[in-house]
């Protein structure tokens, strides 16, 4: 193929993508809704697959990996952060949606065992939200223990 004709369908390509990504991704939150949980894993997986740049995916996947069981949160923490990473420090000023990423990780590293780390995560959350009194109250009760 040559170079021009690549660069030609490239963006095709991409779009195709992304379109694929999305349809997965609503599917995921109608499996969501309907209680299929197994469905919604499944398309949230091809979802990102399809487009690793599809945050909303990313962040729906990692809640629900989190709610599941205790093997499944290591994989939450490690999508969480990814967001983070992408989002940057301050993920609200990044996109919207995404105010709870520093609390969300900081439960589930407190699930796992990392005191130390949720408490970290709570206290840069407490940082960009000082008005949340259930991450406020949380940070409370790790440090009692």
């Amino acid at each position: 193929m040559h170079e021009q004709q690549k660069r030609s369908v490239e963006p095709a390509v991409s779009d195709a993508l992304k379109k694929l990504s999305d349809f997965n991704y609503f599917a995921a939150i109608e499996s969501l809704q309907s209680g299929k949980t197994a469905s919604a894993l499944s398309h949230l997986s091809l979802a990102i697959a399809a487009n690793p740049g599809n945050l909303a995916a990313t962040y729906e996947k990692a809640k629900l990996l989190y709610s599941s069981d205790k093997g499944q949160i290591q994989e939450s923490i490690k999508l969480l952060s990814r967001l983070i990473t992408l989002l940057g420090q301050n993920p609200d000023s990044a996109a919207t949606g995404f105010k709870t990423l520093f609390s969300d990780r900081a439960m589930a590293k407190s699930a796992l065992g990392d005191k130390q780390g949720a408490i970290k995560d709570l206290e840069h959350h407490l940082s960009l939200h000082p008005d949340d009194s259930n991450a406020r109250e949380f940070l409370k009760f790790l440090r009692s223990r």
